[in-house]
């Protein structure tokens, strides 16, 4: 690879990386919503990282 070249970040991450990632980013989601305080967060970030997980996963 070129040194100008990018990796694929998700090709980087082991399978049990991206379940703690992904268990994480649902606690997070739980807080945000739990606190009420959910309008200050830009929550579809977070969800999104979550899809693209799952999608990796096959789950």
């Amino acid at each position: 690879m070129l040194s100008h070249e990018k990796e694929n970040p998700m090709e980087q991450h082991t399978p049990e990386y991206l379940r703690r990632t992904l268990a994480h980013n649902r606690a997070l989601m739980d807080d945000i919503i739990s606190s009420g305080m959910s309008r200050y967060y830009n929550t579809e970030i977070v969800d999104a990282a979550c899809e693209a997980i799952e999608a990796e996963l096959g789950v």
